[in-house]
């Protein structure tokens, strides 16, 4: 259970995300960060743990492969790549969602393996993602995100966990 959270701010991307982690019955504070950048592009997990980490591996041998990542790239041959990557898992279903930043561009994956492309410059991913869509959107429609990104951020992240059992600070940042 959880919330990722991005924003197009000018040239860059900024992810922030909460730390909680819940089996449904024990909920704690994670030591993993659920957002980390591999190259020149940021991810954010929400869901399986343990996916997390097979997809974080694959993406790192995707990208050592690679000379360079383009947006046409990523919205064709990366999930090609991703699907042959974890081909050998015993479910290739993602188990939650991925969000993808990269040049100015958010993306996100969710359980069928299919890449999506907000038409607002704002997205969020996992449990929480309704209640910070909606504080998204008053800081998009507010000029929030464009003059200080990381604190509209942080604001947003607060404002679901107070609406949400499934998100707690501390929270983290990546600006990408």
């Amino acid at each position: 259970m959880t919330v990722v959270v991005g924003a197009i701010s000018g040239k860059h991307v900024w992810l922030a995300a909460d730390s909680y982690c819940s089996d449904g019955e024990l909920a704690e504070r994670r030591q993993e960060p659920k957002i980390v950048r591999i190259g020149p592009i940021g991810l954010g997990f929400s869901g399986s743990v343990r996916k997390e980490r097979v997809l974080v591996s694959a993406i790192e041998r995707i990208l050592t492969k690679r000379k360079r990542v383009t947006a046409a790239w990523l919205k064709s041959g990366f999930l090609d790549e991703l699907r042959a990557a974890i081909k050998d898992e015993k479910d290739q279903a993602l188990e939650g969602s991925l969000m993808i930043a990269h040049a100015s561009c958010i993306y996100y994956i969710d359980d069928d393996l299919a890449l999506c492309t907000p038409y607002l410059p704002y997205a969020a991913i996992g449990s929480g993602r309704s209640i910070a869509l909606g504080a998204l959107a008053f800081a998009h429609e507010s000029d929030m995100l464009v003059n200080h990104p990381e604190d509209t951020l942080a604001t947003v992240l607060e404002i679901t966990s107070r609406h949400s059992h499934f998100v707690r600070a501390p929270y983290e940042y990546l600006k990408i």
